[in-house]
């Protein structure tokens, strides 16, 4: 969490974290998210051929994601 603040601070992006995370930065502006249908985007990186562990930990988050994704906005 620290590093992704220290991108953001930099210039470099932006990032999501725990409210708790914006006391001890006060250079970096914190917006909190309004809605709770707010979704986010997921990145998995493993070696080029992981272990079983790796494909079912992959597998798990794509099926709790897919379950869990709001409706689409029209």
């Amino acid at each position: 969490m620290t590093s992704q603040i220290a991108m953001v601070e930099c210039g470099l992006g932006v990032t999501v974290v725990p409210a708790a995370a914006s006391a001890s930065h006060p250079a970096v502006p914190f917006r909190p998210l309004r809605h709770a249908t707010a979704t986010i985007e997921l990145t998995a990186v493993t070696r080029s051929h992981p272990g079983a562990l790796a494909e079912r930990l992959t597998a798990l988050a794509a099926q709790l994601t897919t379950a869990q994704a709001p409706p689409p906005h029209n």
